[in-house]
């Protein structure tokens, strides 16, 4: 009976029994057709581009099967072949999904195909569709089939094991679904299956073992899943045929084994985007029919072995982003058949080999981001069909050949970051007519642009910033319509903006800053509708900017400011606007503008450059209401004077509002709704009355709040911790007071907050331990230190805050994650230090100074592991220092000065380090850094814990408990075993068994 239940003794039965039940199995046309039409009438067709391609399937039409769309017939007349594929706009071999289709998707599932009824079928193509659920086991009654595809699809669950049974067939494609893994074991060997396509699904166990026993296979795809181990060595000695196989994009790792020289018949090997170390194996030369070799996105390390010139047959290279080191070997110059060679993202060094002029047929050349030097080889000048040339990010230096006027097919030259040097050839330039892209930014090229740039009329990217160029900008630029990139900046570009500038319809980013051009802004620049961007600034531009501007409605971001600006006129400060981060920015005003009007005040002007500049953005004494009518304003940085418009909680796009450091004044009065997407609010430096306002309490994406250094005077605003989003908030240096207690309010206040600065306040009563027990991102000790990510700020606009980093005012101009303080200094806060706050492992800095805080500086302090200031200075705190502060191993800054602290100072590691500043003011004190030295009696004693003050309690319950239970215990055994009845208490206990097992 136990062979009986064996999976494969029933997969063996199953397997003869769909053998022998095809011979009894009578089919027709009409059957078949009749079947078919039952399958349409539950699929719910997608209309794209044509009409129903099952049009033609009706029950009316059955005479005539063999002219239904997708349906081919054998001689006697049955169907032989069913194809639905949607052919794609675009082949290439892994097309995404979002690629529009040609044709009709079909939307359903194959649960009501009826695979017995087409006993003939040979070939079942449905690629490119958007059926679901999953593959139904009676595929497996379709015995003759040689060719499956079920490719781009919604598939999911695990694909059965009754394919298997298909013993004829020769190709199966069931890729890019949701398919997960199945049990392998259960899989038949497929003696013709020569094509094996699993890509892009979910499978995630090691490699398949199944596909191992298809010892005919010719193509083999598992790309784009989770794989995960090493590759088995059994793939290379039992899949010998191979000549396709693509392990891409999976988790695979270890060493790539040197027995892959046994798949001798391999054209295509792709083992990219995974985790192979190691070095790359020589065997791999051994492999001379291989056409494509795709290493990329690994990490494999030394240098390439010399074995791989050998593959002359070799078309695509691609070994990018890995730690490869080393010259390259002069075995590259064998690779003649080499179309595409990408090397970009290593650690190669030395010259690049002049022998690349061999490789007269390649395409697409990547070395950038590597560590080359010296000057460019004129041998690439040879390689005439080059398109693609990316030399950008290495240590180049000179001029750049004259034989790079041979490459004539170029497409894309990426030449930046590095040292090279020289002027721009007009005869070189002049032949690169084909040239999409033109990257030579960060150089230290020289000379005046050529006007011949005017001949690139195919130029969509123009980006040379960075360099020395000199003299004015060609008026020939204008000729590039197409050009839709213009990067300028930091050169020594001089005279007028030309023009022409005008007829760059295309154009969307420009940024001519950090030059020495003159005049004004041309008028002309107005005809380039689709701008986007417009940097101008720190050069000697002078006069008003052209009413032109106003039809740029595409314009989002632009920027006039230099460095240093001054700002002057006959009576009052106005608002300047510094950097202009808008959408539809001429919303403001177009036509019968307001800022305009605002213009009209006399001798209203600022030095822009080293010259003067009359500006549209210079506003008399505050904010306009105008501003409000832009609606799709995302970024408000001002500076000046003024009040804040009530109206500015009706753009509702507004992400941040940065008014700080100005003189703005009175209440703050704003209408936010719920629709409100405000991530950064700050108004730190002003002189704000009243209270924060309410509203705010409908940006429910708020990140940072800063209303520190004002002049609020109100309780704490209780509402802010429900903000489901705030990171920051700063209200320092109020006149703010009360309790921090929001009671009941809110079970878990400040779910995200990481800064908490409420220094310089009226605050009293005990410090807020809710507030503290709830600060779960200031808890969390996995730090990802060193990780460049701010909490606000893009290209564009970077917030700032203002905090007390050891003792010093510091202003931190990008945010990082990791930035984690708390400062209730200067208030009135009593009671004593919350125990709490020791559960704060990545608490970074920590200010409790100047406040009427008593008791003992709690031990549980010593936790917070990443701390790197620690200030409890000026309050009233007695007893010993806590040995425990000796494991802050990060602790830079300490001052518990002014306190009533007594004994000795512990020592060791961070606190040896400290000085005497850090303890001055409590005269019972002693021991290194002071000069008091400690007596005997003062020495460091075996220090019992408060925090474990109710130890005894626990104990005492311990003991009581485990005394009554003993005497419960053997009572019980005595009354059970002296009446002979011991089987009650065993019914007992298998009944409890059983209900456990019934759960």
């Amino acid at each position: 009976m136990a062979i009986l239940n064996s999976p494969r003794v029933a997969l063996v039965f199953y397997s003869l029994f769909i053998f022998v039940l095809p011979l009894n199995i009578t089919s027709s046309p009409e059957s078949e057709g009749e079947a078919l039409v039952e399958w349409k009438n539950t699929l719910l067709p997608l209309r794209y581009l044509i009409s129903l391609p099952l049009k033609s399937w009706s029950l009316e039409n059955l005479n005539n099967l063999c002219n239904w769309n997708g349906i081919t017939c054998n001689t006697a007349g049955t169907v032989s072949r069913l194809n639905f594929t949607v052919p794609r706009i675009f082949s290439y071999k892994t097309p995404s999904r979002t690629d529009p289709p040609i044709g009709e998707l079909m939307s359903g599932t194959l649960s009501s195909f009826n695979f017995s009824s087409l006993p003939n079928l040979i070939s079942l193509e449905i690629s490119n569709n958007r059926l679901s659920d999953s593959i139904p086991v009676e595929i497996g009654n379709l015995t003759k089939l040689e060719y499956l595809s079920f490719e781009n699809n919604y598939f999911s669950g695990t694909i059965p094991y009754q394919i298997s049974c298909l013993q004829k067939l020769r190709y199966l494609n069931l890729g890019e679904n949701y398919l997960v893994d199945a049990n392998w074991s259960m899989f038949f060997d497929m003696p013709y299956l020569t094509s094996l396509l699993l890509h892009s699904n979910q499978l995630s166990s090691e490699f398949p073992p199944f596909a191992i026993t298809f010892r005919n296979l010719t193509s083999l795809d598992l790309s784009s899943n989770n794989l995960t181990g090493s590759i088995p060595e059994s793939v290379f000695t039992h899949l010998a045929n191979l000549e396709f196989l693509d392990l891409s994009g999976n988790f695979f790792e270890g060493s790539v084994p040197k027995n892959i020289s046994k798949l001798s018949k391999l054209k295509y090997l792709n083992l990219e985007s995974n985790n192979f170390s190691g070095s790359i194996p020589y065997s791999i030369g051994h492999l001379h029919n291989l056409e494509v070799l795709k290493l990329g996105m690994n990490t494999f390390e030394g240098s390439i072995p010399p074995e791989l010139g050998l593959c002359t047959r070799l078309n695509i290279l691609d070994l990018s982003e890995n730690l490869l080191t080393g010259p390259l070997s002069m075995s590259f110059s064998n690779l003649t058949q080499l179309s595409k060679l990408y090397l970009s993202r290593n650690n190669f060094s030395g010259f690049i080999p002049d022998s690349i002029s061999h490789l007269h047929n390649l395409e697409f050349l990547n070395l950038g981001l590597n560590i080359f030097e010296g000057s460019i080889p004129p041998g690439i000048g040879l390689c005439t069909k080059l398109n693609s040339l990316d030399l950008s990010e290495n240590l180049l230096t000179g001029p750049l050949s004259l034989s790079f006027s041979n490459l004539t097919q170029l497409s894309e030259l990426y030449l930046s970051g590095n040292h090279l040097s020289g002027g721009l050839s007009p005869h070189v330039i002049s032949n690169w007519t084909e040239l999409r892209i033109l990257r030579i930014a960060n150089n230290t090229l020289g000379g005046n642009i050529p006007p011949e740039i005017g001949m690139l009329t195919n130029l969509n990217e123009l980006v040379m910033s960075s360099n020395n160029l000199t003299g004015p900008i060609p008026r020939e630029i204008g000729k590039l319509k197409g050009l839709e990139e213009l990067y300028l900046t930091g050169n020594h570009l001089a005279g007028p903006i030309p023009a022409t500038t005008g007829n760059l319809t295309s154009l969307f980013s420009l940024y001519l800053d950090s030059n020495n051009l003159t005049g004004t802004i041309p008028p002309e620049i107005g005809n380039s509708t689709q701008l986007e961007i417009l940097y101008a600034n720190n050069n000697q531009l002078n006069g008003k900017l052209p009413d032109s501007i106003s039809n740029l409605s595409c314009l989002w971001v632009l920027s006039f400011i230099p460095t240093g600006f001054l700002v002057a006129f006959q009576r009052t400060w106005g608002i300047i606007l510094m950097i202009l981060v808008v959408g539809w920015v001429m919303l403001i005003y177009q036509r019968t503008s307001s800022l305009v009007s605002f213009t009209n005040h006399s001798s209203v002007s600022f030095k822009y450059g080293r010259n003067m500049l009359y500006c549209y953005f210079v506003f008399a004494r505050e904010i306009p209401s105008t501003l409000c009518k832009s609606v799709f304003l995302r970024t408000l940085d001002l500076s000046g004077s003024g009040t804040i418009p009530h109206c500015l909680g009706d753009i509702w796009m507004l992400c941040v509002v940065d008014l700080h450091k100005n003189q703005l004044q009175g209440r703050i009065s704003l209408t936010f709704n719920k629709s409100c997407q405000l991530t950064t609010f700050n108004m730190n430096s002003n002189n704000i009355e009243g209270s924060v306002p309410l509203a705010l309490a409908n940006c429910t994406q708020l990140q940072i709040l800063d209303f520190g250094n004002n002049k609020l005077k109100d309780t704490f605003p209780w509402w802010l911790v429900a903000l489901p989003k705030l990171q920051i908030l700063v209200l320092r240096s109020n006149r703010l007071h009360g309790n921090l207690s929001v009671g009941n309010v809110i079970k878990h206040p400040f779910p995200k907050l990481r800064i908490m600065d409420l220094s310089h306040n009226r605050f009293s009563g005990n410090l807020p331990i809710n507030f503290f027990d709830n600060f779960k991102d200031m808890a969390d000790s996995d730090q990802r230190i060193g990780v460049n990510t701010t909490i606000v700020g893009d290209s564009y606009y970077e917030a700032s805050i203002s905090l007390v980093v050891k003792g010093e005012d510091l202003e931190v101009k990008r945010i990082l994650y990791i930035y984690t303080s708390i400062d209730l200094s200067s208030n009135k806060f009593t009671g004593g230090v919350p125990k709490v706050l020791g559960e704060l492992k990545s608490l970074r800095l920590l200010n409790l100074s100047d406040n009427k805080l008593t008791g003992h500086i709690p031990s549980l302090l010593g936790n917070m592991s990443l701390l790197e200031s620690l200030d409890l200075s000026l309050n009233h705190l007695t007893g010993m220092i806590p040995g425990q502060l000796t494991s802050l191993t990060f602790l830079a800054f300490l001052n518990l000065s002014a306190n009533n602290l007594s004994g000795s100072i512990p020592q060791g590691r961070q606190l040896d380090t400290m000085s005497n500043d850090s303890y001055l003011g409590n005269l019972a004190l002693c021991g290194f850094p002071l000069t008091k030295k400690c007596r005997y009696d003062e020495l460091p004693k075996p220090e019992v814990d408060d925090d474990n003050d109710d130890d005894w309690f626990d104990w005492k319950m311990m003991l009581m408990g485990y005394g009554s239970g003993l005497a419960g215990g053997l009572s019980m055994g005595y009354i059970v075993f002296t009446t002979g009845k011991p089987w009650r208490f065993v019914m007992f206990v298998e009944k409890a068994q059983q209900r456990l097992i019934r759960r």
